[in-house]
C-alpha cells in the first residue's frame, strides 16, 4: 500500500480559508503545499496551514512556508501557520522563523505548542529526535 507522504485535506471554507496538512513537508512534497495554498493567497485570500498532524519539516519545507508568506505579502493577505508541536514547532524555534511566521496555537494567536516528548517523531517513521552533547568536562584535552 502506498502511503502518500503529504496530505492536504478538503479546504475548509473561510476567511480564512484553512487547509489541513499532515505527513512530512519536505523537497518531496512542497510543492503540493505551494500549489493547494498558493492559488488561494494569489487570489488574495487568507490562508492557515493546520500542522497539526505534520511530523517533520526539513528545510526545503521551511523554505516553502517563508515562500507563501511572501506571497501572500506580495497580494495583501494573509498567511499564518496552525498548531505546530512537537519536532515541528522545535524546528521552526530553533530556526527564528517563528518569528517569522504568523504561528496560532490553535486557538487563538499565539506561539506553536511547546515541544514534548510524546510529541517527537517515532523511530517507526525512520526519525530520530536530536541529540543533545555534553560539553568535555574541564581539564580534558580536545
Amino acid at each position: 500500500m502506498d502511503i502518500p507522504l503529504l496530505r492536504i485535506g478538503e479546504p475548509l471554507p473561510g476567511p480564512p480559508v484553512v487547509l489541513q496538512v499532515s505527513g512530512v513537508l519536505d523537497t518531496s512534497t512542497v510543492d503540493d503545499l505551494v500549489s493547494a495554498a498558493g492559488r488561494y493567497l494569489i487570489a488574495g485570500t487568507d490562508v492557515v496551514v493546520d500542522m497539526t498532524d505534520v511530523r517533520l519539516c526539513d528545510s526545503t519545507g521551511l523554505g516553502a512556508l517563508v515562500g507563501l508568506e511572501r506571497l501572500a505579502t506580495t497580494h495583501d493577505c494573509a498567511f499564518s501557520l496552525r498548531g505546530a508541536r512537537g519536532y515541528v514547532a522545535r524546528v521552526l524555534a530553533m530556526t527564528g522563523i517563528d518569528h517569522v511566521l504568523r504561528l496560532d496555537s490553535g486557538g487563538g494567536a499565539g506561539q506553536a505548542q511547546p515541544a514534548s516528548d510524546e510529541a517527537r517523531p517515532s523511530d517507526e517513521a525512520g526519525l530520530r529526535p536530536p541529540v543533545t552533547l555534553a560539553a568535555p568536562p574541564t581539564g580534558v584535552p580536545r
